[in-house]
């Protein structure tokens, strides 16, 4: 009777097609996910125990996965310990996509060997990954080990990589990450339901219920016409702060530091980004984000952006920052600043000054400083006697720039070529930019020219326009009539002013 038993069962076992309806159910009252063997079904009780599936699809909520083959190979006689214990020696998935609100992930293979859980094994991912509405797929593989930790009464559970390399068409790394899920009794905010929308940059739900800490090796990274080399990038997700640190310190001729730390907690969640750049090269900086513009210097800038939200619509209508820069010593194209200092010579009746400034300045000193309030924009720069000071907007959706700038000319240093007519030295020309970031187009402006004529008549002035006024009154008014050429020039200011 036992014999006879056992082989009905060792029959009824063979027929694996039979078990099919079984063990999709068994699944999905596992792990929640309905799953479907649409194909060949088999398997092989004699060491090693193998197990083959043939289209093999799974759907939940949130995501749409298929399978071509399931592969798996295990040693049998773990099956009799602790499920802890297990020994999958090898474990394949071939032709696998998985699609979500993102995008889609497509594997060519996956495969895992030699897995013990709480033991490394080795993992091997080779598959592309393309985003919603992105134009094309993003090749890349992953080769290192993997060390699975399953939840215990002490531990949560957990995953760690180590010395995986990741390459792609434009990046290769290598990286160690450990994440664990987080206890919701230590922070109620682990299993908190949050609103999202698909236009979401970070899944902070997501975040909230990992400890994340991920070190990435930079060997090379790809971006435009730039490869950079010798980076490294720190994720550190606690207690529902994120932070990331990036540093590359072969980033175009220079440095770049980068930290970015999100309040995840917050509602909305914060933003401050700290962006620090030494000695980039600012010709190579100007042609890979596509600027032409003559610009040689070692270019620095730190500063700090603050943001809330989690749309890039959010981030940038919150968006409120100072930043600094230091262009050094160098030598800047001013062709277009010639030509808008063109339409101001006429009043001074001396156009060939300008005519005659060399095209490219070589200058000492190149400063500046932007304040950043939404939409709003300050900008203060500082060219070696030339001193901009500009208010006004920069749409980033439609990337156009309305900004009146009032240009002032110091005294120039002995032996410079950059020397101004003295009725506009000390004088703030207005000049009104508008137009594309990349093309925009400045001239004078008419009605803030006529508020500096107005404001340059009055008699508590210090502009080198009204200083020229009172040199001419001086020169060729009689003294008798002198305060009452001054009066007159008060009335004809504040007339301007009421006009």
């Amino acid at each position: 009777l036992v014999v006879a038993a056992a082989g009905g069962l060792f029959f009824y076992l063979q027929d694996a097609e039979r078990l099919k309806p079984d063990l999709e159910a068994l699944i999905l009252e596992q792990t929640g996910v309905a799953v479907a063997i649409n194909g060949e079904l088999r398997w092989q009780l004699f060491p090693p125990l193998e197990l083959h599936m043939a289209d093999v699809s799974a759907k939940d909520a949130s995501l749409d996965a298929r399978a071509g083959s399931l592969n798996l190979r295990m040693d049998l006689s773990a099956m009799w310990q602790d499920v802890n214990r297990w020994k999958v020696s090898a474990l394949e998935l071939t032709d696998t996509t998985f699609k979500n609100a993102s995008g889609t992930v497509e594997l060519a293979e996956l495969s895992i060997t030699d897995f013990t859980p709480g033991e490394p094994a080795q993992l091997l991912i080779d598959g592309t990954y393309q985003a919603v509405d992105a134009p094309e797929a993003i090749p890349g593989t992953l080769n290192g080990q993997i060390t699975y930790f399953p939840a215990t009464n002490a531990t949560a559970e957990s995953l760690r990589l180590t010395q995986t390399t990741m390459t792609s068409t434009d990046v290769s790394a290598v990286c160690d990450l450990d994440a664990k899920e987080r206890d919701a009794k230590e922070n109620g905010n682990a299993t908190a339901a949050l609103p999202t929308s698909p236009d979401d940059l970070l899944p902070v739900s997501d975040l909230r219920r990992i400890d994340l800490v991920a070190d990435c090796a930079i060997n090379s990274l790809t971006v435009g016409t730039e490869t950079f080399t010798d980076g490294n990038i720190k994720v550190t997700s606690m207690s529902d702060n994120l932070n990331v640190y990036t540093e590359v310190k072969d980033f175009i001729g220079g440095q770049l530091f980068t930290e970015v730390d999100v309040d995840l907690a917050a509602q909305p969640i914060r933003w401050v980004v700290m962006p620090e750049m030494d000695n980039v090269d600012s010709q190579r900086l100007l042609n890979w984000t596509n600027r032409s513009v003559h610009w040689i210097a070692p270019l620095a800038l730190q500063g700090e952006i603050q943001m809330s939200g989690n749309t890039e619509a959010e981030l940038m209508n919150s968006i409120r920052s100072e930043q600094d820069f230091d262009g050094g010593q160098g030598e800047i194209d001013i062709t277009a600043l010639k030509a808008q200092l063109s339409q101001i010579a006429s009043l001074t009746r001396s156009s060939d000054s300008f005519a005659k400034w060399p095209n490219k300045w070589a200058y000492q000193t190149f400063t500046g400083k932007l304040l950043t309030r939404g939409k709003q924009q300050v900008l203060n720069l500082q060219l070696d006697n030339l001193f901009i000071e500009g208010d006004g907007t920069y749409d980033y959706f439609t990337d156009k720039i309305d900004m009146l700038a009032h240009v002032t000319f110091k005294e120039a240093p002995e032996g410079s070529p950059y020397v101004v007519n003295s009725l506009l030295q000390d004088t703030p020309l207005p000049v009104r930019c508008r137009g594309a970031a990349s093309d925009v187009s400045c001239k004078l402006d008419s009605d803030a020219t006529q508020d500096l004529i107005a404001g340059a008549l009055r008699s508590d002035s210090d502009t080198g326009l009204r200083r020229k006024l009172e040199e001419k009154i001086d020169e060729e008014v009689p003294e008798e009539y002198r305060d009452t050429a001054r009066s007159l020039l008060d009335a004809i200011g504040r007339a301007l002013n009421r006009d």
